[in-house]
């Protein structure tokens, strides 16, 4: 939920504006209501909340509301959406993006990294589903969205002496291959590889068991539905470069090239989602699927 400026989404804005949809700017204030679910005193309304929170901790929040993403995934908009906007104050990174999309019944809320000692994953999924969801079902936005926004503000006002922290021993984004590997495999299940080739690791049947107490059914689908798309655009690539690409079969594998063996455990890193790229003389190097592009194959395999 890391917030980073991208040039993208500021010509996004721009095109916003100049077609008209609803939107509330009131000081740094950013509403945008593209379907129109919200009436305009309701806008206003929301809009007085989260200028109280600014006032009071200089904390901002931004509302999104879209029709639909066409089946681009969620995390991948609100997240640029964010970026773009640039809510928060420069120093803390404090700011929050709640985005709904009614058609596809998907709801986000992204943190600036200067709030996530506040509002952890499951604060947020917690919010999701307890303060959004019940009333979107009945077509109660508004509603939905001022308890969120209230629940927010209610988090970040109690914990001042925390906005702008950042989170100890945060995990990094890009796994490293040391992160799978293990000094020797006593299990009999190995996949045994070598050659040259990609290998799309999937998450385990622990993995799986360990997310499903973690988020609800809905927001699980909508993982899994993620990663399917993003797997599949990176095979399609894999595949169009010439590379073999093979999906993970076992929890052990044991990979043999010229300069080594390599002997990874796919459970010991949080990271389900990735691609290993494996190359007869370099060391293995570990992709996250959504950051699998033409030109990471052809660096990596010397094309």
């Amino acid at each position: 939920m890391k917030i980073n400026l991208t040039p993208l989404l500021f010509i996004f804005l721009i095109i916003a504006v100049a077609c008209g949809t609803r939107e509330n700017r009131k000081a740094s204030v950013f509403i945008r209501d593209s379907v129109q679910v919200l009436t305009q005193r309701q806008s206003d309304d929301l809009a007085k909340q989260i200028k109280s929170l600014e006032d009071s901790t200089g904390s901002q929040i931004g509302i999104v509301i879209i029709k639909t993403l066409h089946d681009e995934p969620i995390e991948q908009y609100s997240l640029r959406l964010a970026n773009g906007i640039g809510l928060g104050r420069k120093d803390f990174d404090d700011g929050v993006l709640i985005t709904v999309v009614v058609e596809d019944h998907q709801m986000r809320i992204e943190v600036g990294i200067g709030l996530e000692n506040i509002i952890q994953d499951e604060i947020a999924a917690e919010i999701i589903r307890d303060d959004m969801a019940p009333d979107f079902r009945k077509a109660k936005y508004f509603e939905g969205l001022s308890k969120a926004v209230q629940r927010i503000s209610d988090l970040i006002k109690n914990n001042r002496d925390k906005i702008g922290q950042r989170p100890q021993g945060d995990v990094p984004e890009m796994p490293t291959i040391d992160g799978y590997l293990v000094d020797e495999i006593t299990d009999t299940a190995v996949q045994e590889l070598s050659g040259s080739l990609a290998l799309i690791v999937q998450p385990s049947d622990k993995q799986i068991s360990e997310m499903e107490k973690e988020y609800s059914e809905d927001e699980l689908s909508t993982i899994f539905d993620d990663a399917s798309f993003y797997q599949s655009e990176a095979a399609h690539l894999l595949d169009s470069l010439g590379v073999k690409n093979v999906t993970s079969e076992k929890r052990f594998v044991r990979y043999r090239n010229i300069i080594r063996e390599w002997n990874f455990d796919l459970e010991k890193q949080n990271s389900p989602w990735v691609l290993i790229f494996l190359e007869v003389d370099r060391k293995p190097e570990v992709i996250l699927t959504t950051d699998v592009d033409v030109e990471k194959i052809k660096s990596y395999f010397n094309q």
